[in-house]
């Protein structure tokens, strides 16, 4: 199901993308690989498979036998993430400080010890460090639409560590964007062009560079 509310592109690079969100945070991510801290990030990169199809033994009585076949009962269950974030090791162990700094500063959280799974290194053994996330927005515009989307997501991260062992964060980019910084292109119209003033306190690409190397 797609969700745009604004002029943003609805694809980035050849990936169709489900909504202005998804937009707003590959344009985070590639500023990140800009400044070195990502090496690579992938858009919905991976189907992973949560459940088979489950059928069931169904007899048929024929004329002269009865006749056993397996009819479908439930449908496969799959789940693709939104974003694959593949990390420069040494870059981001100073990211997760400055992340952990900034939230702290930012949304006073005196139990800041979840934090440090938004950005979690999947459980799978690898090289590197590697990151799955699920992007969701800030605003509760529709309704019961969202919150069957968050029930729905609570049971695929459940089944997708269960069944691949791989860990997928829900990440609200808003929240990221004001404890590093704002994305050039999602801080200004599409229509217009010019700068939103919600985003006028956040900080640039370049002030959060420096916050970093400043640790």
């Amino acid at each position: 199901m797609e969700y745009f509310d604004s002029g943003y592109p609805k694809y980035y690079g050849d990936i169709k993308l489900d909504s202005d969100i998804e937009y707003g945070f590959a344009c985070w991510c590639e500023e990140m690989q800009q400044m070195g801290f990502i090496t690579s990030f992938k858009i919905q990169p991976n189907e992973f498979l949560l459940m088979s199809n489950l059928d069931i033994k169904v007899d048929k009585q024929l004329k002269t036998k009865i006749k056993s076949e397996y009819k479908p009962l439930l449908k496969q269950a799959v789940y693709t993430p939104d974003f694959e974030i593949e990390w420069d090791t040494i870059k981001y162990v100073k990211f997760m400080e400055s992340l952990l700094w900034s939230i702290q500063k930012i949304f006073l959280q005196s139990n800041i010890g979840v934090t440090k799974y938004l950005f979690l290194d999947e459980c799978r053994q690898m090289e590197g460090i590697s990151t799955v996330h699920d992007v969701k927005g800030t605003n509760d515009r529709r309704g019961a639409a969202t919150a069957s989307s968050a029930l729905r997501f609570s049971y695929q991260q459940k089944l997708l560590m269960d069944t691949c062992n791989i860990y997928c964060s829900k990440l609200i980019p808003d929240k990221i964007y004001k404890a590093t910084f704002v994305p050039t292109n999602w801080n200004k119209s599409p229509k217009t062009g010019k700068k939103f003033p919600r985003y006028a306190k956040y900080r640039s690409r370049e002030q959060f560079r420096r916050s970093i190397f400043a640790f």
